[in-house]
C-alpha cells in the first residue's frame, strides 16, 4: 500500500532555514555588540559621573536586540517588545537614538519581516500594522531629534512617507514571498497527491488483474484437475475388471489435460497481447465488417469457399481479427482505388483466408507496427500460422495468407505424415524383424515429464528410450555414451539450456553418419525459440501438448531424415528468416551463388525440400526414386554444411530462394 508523503511548508527561506534556529539570536548580539562598540565613546564624555546615561541607552538597545532575537519563534511576543522600545524611548529621562544612532531603528524592519514571513495570516496581517505604527512612531522621532534644527513641514512629509515606505516594502514583500511559497508548496503537494494517486491507482489496476488471472487459473485448471482426479480414481479401481472403461478414463484424462494446456497457453498469450475477451465479435460479423469499411472508402470484393465448419470462438475471433486488420492495413497504407480481395476457404483441414490488396507507392514489404506482428501472434494461438508480404513487381500487391484449424488433430503440420493408422503395421513388422528400434534419449527438467514420455515412447516395438537427462549438461554427456538415433529436448532447462546443448551434441558428434536428430520441445512457444533451434542444428520443433500419435509419427520422421516443426510455429520461422533476409538483402546473384556448389539436379531437390515435400513427394515430382532423393538430400547436407532439412529451409529463406 502506497502511503502519501506530503512536503511541509516553511516559514522562512530556504538559505535562512539552512542556518539553524540561531540565526536571529546571533544576529541581534552582533546587532548589540556592533553599536556599544560604535558609541561607547560618545557615551563616557556626556555623563556626569552616574550610571543613568548608560542604562538609558542599553535599555532601548537591549529591548530591540531582544525582540530581533524573539522574532522567528515567537513573532508575537517579538513585535510588541518592539514597540515597548520605542515607548520606553517617549519616557522622561530616556532619549531617543540620536543623529549618528538613528540607523538602529533599521532593526526594526527584521522583526517585521519575519513576521510578514510567517505561514500564519493572523501574524501577517498584524506585521503590516505594526509596520505601519513603527513607521509613524519612528517618523516623529526622527523630527524631532534633539539639538536638532526643527524640520520644514516638506522636509517633514518626505520623511514620513520616506519611513513609512522603509518600514512598509520590505514587510510586503515578506508577505509575497510567504504567498509565492506556499503556492510552490501547494503546487508540489499537488503533484505529489497527483503520482501518489497514480500509483495507487495502477497498483489497484494490479491487484484487480491479479485476481482476474487467478480466477481465470482457478476455473481452468480446477476443472481440468477435477475430471482428471475423478478420471484416474475411476480408472485406478477399473484397471482388472473393465480395461475398456480403463482406457476410455485414460484417454478422458489426456483430453482434459490438453485442452487445460491449450487454455493455459491462451491466457498467457492474452496476457502478453492484450487481447479483450468480452464482446467478441464473430465470423458472422464480417459482413457488417466489409459494409463499414467499403463505407470509409474501400472496394472489397468477397468469396467463400467450401462449407461452413463451426470453430471454437477464439479462432472465430482469431480470424475475424486477422480480416479487419488486413482491411484496415490495405485503407491506411494502400491503394485504395483498387479493389481488396478477400477469400475464405474451407476445404481442407483448416480455414485458409487470404488477402489481397494493391500496396501504395512507398509501402515496405513487411510493415513494421504491431499489427503484422499481432496478426500473427493471433494465427500461432489458434495452433495455425500467418504469412504476410509485398510482391515487389507490377502491380506491387500486398498478401496475407493465414491458415487456421478448424480442428484439434490438424494443429500440428501435415509433414510428417501421420503414422498413427499404421502404428500396429510398425509393432508387427518389428516384432518380426530383426532390425534395432530407433534409440530414444528424452532431455527434461521435468522428471515427471520424462517418465510419462518415456511410457509413451517405450510401448511402441520400434522405439526405445536409452535414456534420460534433466539438464543441458548432461543431456550433452549422455548423448555421447548412449549413441541415440534420435533425441527430445526441452528448451528450458537449468545449466545449459536445450538450444545449446543441442549445438553441442551436434558439434560433438562431428562426422557421424548419419548424426543423432533433435527435436525440441517447449511448453510455450517464445519469440524466436523455432529460428533458434533450426539454426543449432535441430530437426524439429513441437509442443508438448502435441498428440501422441503425432510425437511418435515424428520420432519416426526425423530418424528417416525429415524435418518436423509444428504449424503453430511456421510464422516464427518465417517472421525471423525474413528478418535475416531483410538485414542480408542478397542480390539474385548473391542468391544462385549460395547454391552454385549444387549441381542441376541438386539444386531442384533443394528447392522441393525448402519448399516442405517429404521424401516421396519430392520423389513423384522428380520422377524418381526415393533411394535417389535420400542420397541427393545427404548430398545437398554436406556440401551447404547444414544438418538437417530444416536448416536447409532457412537457408533458402536466408538466401531469399523462396518466400
Amino acid at each position: 500500500m502506497t502511503v502519501i508523503r506530503l512536503p511541509h511548508p516553511t516559514n522562512i527561506p530556504g538559505w535562512l532555514a539552512r542556518s539553524g534556529p540561531f540565526l536571529l539570536p546571533v544576529t541581534a548580539v552582533v546587532f548589540i555588540v556592533l553599536w556599544i562598540f560604535a558609541e561607547t565613546g560618545r557615551i563616557g564624555t556626556t555623563g556626569d559621573g552616574d550610571f543613568f546615561p548608560i542604562v538609558r541607552f542599553f535599555l532601548p538597545l537591549l529591548l530591540l536586540g531582544l525582540s530581533i532575537a524573539l522574532s522567528h519563534v515567537q513573532p508575537l511576543a517579538a513585535m510588541p517588545l518592539a514597540l515597548v522600545t520605542l515607548i520606553v524611548q517617549s519616557l522622561p529621562g530616556f532619549t531617543t537614538f540620536g543623529s549618528t544612532m538613528w540607523p538602529a531603528y533599521l532593526g526594526l524592519i527584521i522583526v517585521s519581516v519575519q513576521a510578514g514571513h510567517s505561514a500564519r495570516p493572523t501574524i501577517r496581517g498584524i506585521s503590516l500594522a505594526f509596520s505601519l505604527a513603527t513607521g509613524l512612531a519612528v517618523a516623529t522621532i526622527l523630527a524631532r531629534i534633539p539639538d536638532e534644527p526643527a524640520p520644514s513641514p516638506t522636509a517633514t512629509y518626505l520623511l514620513y512617507g520616506t519611513v513609512l515606505l522603509v518600514a512598509l516594502v520590505p514587510c510586503l514583500a515578506a508577505i509575497l514571498l510567504r504567498l509565492w511559497r506556499q503556492r510552490n508548496d501547494t503546487h508540489a503537494q499537488l503533484a505529489e497527491i497527483t503520482r501518489s494517486l497514480a500509483t495507487v491507482e495502477s497498483e489497484l489496476a494490479v491487484t484487480t488483474e491479479r485476481s482476474r488471472i487467478a480466477h481465470d487459473v482457478h476455473d481452468i485448471m480446477a476443472h481440468s484437475l477435477a475430471v482428471i482426479i475423478a478420471q484416474a480414481d475411476g480408472a485406478r479401481y477399473a484397471r482388472h475388471s473393465q480395461p475398456e472403461v480403463m482406457r476410455e478414463s485414460l484417454e478422458n484424462i489426456a483430453t482434459s489435460a490438453r485442452s487445460s494446456f491449450t487454455e493455459v497457453r491462451a491466457l498467457i498469450d492474452w496476457l502478453t497481447n492484450e487481447v479483450s475477451d468480452t464482446g467478441q465479435p464473430q465470423l458472422t460479423d464480417l459482413p457488417e465488417l466489409y459494409e463499414r469499411m467499403r463505407t470509409a472508402g474501400l472496394t472489397i470484393l468477397t468469396e467463400e469457399l467450401g462449407e461452413t465448419t463451426p470453430l471454437p470462438a477464439s479462432r472465430e475471433l482469431a480470424t475475424y481479427r486477422i480480416v479487419q486488420e488486413s482491411l484496415t492495413n490495405a485503407l491506411r497504407h494502400g491503394n485504395t482505388s483498387e479493389p481488396v480481395r478477400v477469400v475464405i476457404d474451407w476445404h481442407g483441414a483448416g480455414l485458409s483466408v487470404s488477402i489481397t490488396s494493391h500496396a501504395a507507392d512507398d509501402a515496405a514489404a513487411v510493415p513494421a507496427g504491431r499489427g503484422i506482428r499481432g496478426m500473427m501472434e493471433r494465427a500461432r494461438l489458434t495452433g495455425g500460422w500467418l504469412a504476410a508480404g509485398l510482391d515487389p513487381t507490377p502491380p506491387r500487391t500486398f498478401l496475407v495468407t493465414a491458415f487456421i484449424p478448424t480442428a484439434e488433430e490438424s494443429t500440428e503440420t501435415k509433414k510428417p505424415r501421420d503414422h498413427s493408422r499404421r502404428d500396429d503395421q510398425h509393432r508387427n513388422r518389428n516384432s518380426m524383424n530383426p532390425i534395432s528400434p530407433i534409440r530414444v534419449l528424452v532431455v527434461d527438467d521435468q522428471q515427471l515429464f520424462c517418465a510419462g514420455i518415456s511410457l509413451l515412447i517405450n510401448s511402441q516395438n520400434d522405439l526405445t528410450v536409452v535414456g534420460m537427462a534433466h539438464d543441458g549438461l548432461a543431456a550433452v554427456e549422455l548423448a555421447a555414451t548412449s549413441t541415440p538415433d534420435v533425441i527430445l529436448m526441452d528448451v528450458r532447462m537449468p545449466l545449459l539450456n536445450g538450444i545449446e546443448a543441442t549445438a553441442r551434441i551436434l558439434r560433438a558428434a562431428g562426422g557421424e553418419t548419419p548424426p543423432p536428430r533433435v527435436v525440441v520441445l517447449t511448453t510455450f512457444q517464445r519469440d524466436g525459440a523455432v529460428a533458434h533451434a533450426i539454426r543449432a542444428g535441430a530437426s524439429g520443433f513441437l509442443l508438448k501438448d502435441a498428440h501422441p500419435d503425432f510425437v511418435l509419427a515424428s520420432i519416426r520422421a526425423v530418424h528417416e531424415g525429415q524435418s518436423v516443426i509444428a504449424a503453430s510455429a511456421t510464422a516464427d520461422i518465417l517472421r525471423h528468416n525474413s528478418r535475416a533476409a531483410d538485414a542480408a538483402s542478397p542480390s539474385s546473384r548473391g542468391a544462385e551463388e549460395a547454391i552454385e556448389i549444387l549441381s542441376p539436379r541438386e539444386k531442384e531437390i533443394y528447392l522441393l525440400v525448402a519448399k516442405g515435400l517429404s521424401n516421396g513427394d519430392i520423389a513423384r515430382a522428380a520422377f524418381i526414386g526415393e533411394t535417389t532423393v535420400k542420397s541427393h538430400v545427404g548430398s545437398i547436407l554436406t556440401k551447404l554444411g547444414v544438418m538437417s532439412r530444416a536448416q536447409i529451409i532457412a537457408h533458402a529463406y536466408d538466401n531469399r530462394l523462396i518466400g
